[in-house]
């Protein structure tokens, strides 16, 4: 039920402006929704995709340093995810999205996130991303537009 209600929330905010204060309060409501869902049912695959897309979704209204923050909670929360359930395409889909997003920031952003998050980068990390991508490869249909969209990743992450 608690994620049911978030996802909701969720569908409203999209139907709202970008800019709108309603949008964030939804997503927030939505967000707070979904931590209660991974409480209450921690072993439930969709209760973390859920919470690591409404946290991403967060993102769009804080500042760089705060998305950069939230980003590995999220992606740590997508890992849950597919470690509950494997064969979920939405979300390896939003995984290899994330990877998208972090290979795409500028170098400045880069810096700052390495300066203030060290800690959270390492090169067993970037091991560990290049072998998801790989997975990723393996799970990928045989079509040309799904493989060249994970080169351009595979190009990025290395």
């Amino acid at each position: 039920t608690l994620l049911r209600l978030a996802r909701a929330l969720k569908k409203r905010a999209d139907a709202e402006d970008p800019k709108s204060p309603t949008k964030e309060e939804l997503v927030r409501q939505a967000l707070t929704h979904a931590t209660a869902a991974v409480a209450h049912a921690p072993g439930v695959s969709a209760c973390h995709k859920w919470f690591a897309i409404l946290l991403g979704s967060v993102g769009a209204f804080g500042g760089t340093a705060e998305k950069i923050k939230n980003s590995f909670v999220v992606r740590e929360h997508f890992l849950k995810a597919l470690e509950l359930n494997p064969h979920d395409a939405t979300t390896r889909h939003a995984l290899g999205m994330w990877y998208w997003e972090v290979a795409s920031l500028s170098w400045a952003t880069r810096k700052m996130a390495a300066a203030v998050f060290a800690s959270k980068s390492s090169a067993a990390n970037r091991q560990w991303d290049t072998r998801m991508v790989s997975q990723q490869l393996g799970l990928l249909p045989k079509s040309v537009r799904g493989v060249n969209a994970l080169s351009l990743q595979v190009t990025q992450i290395l």
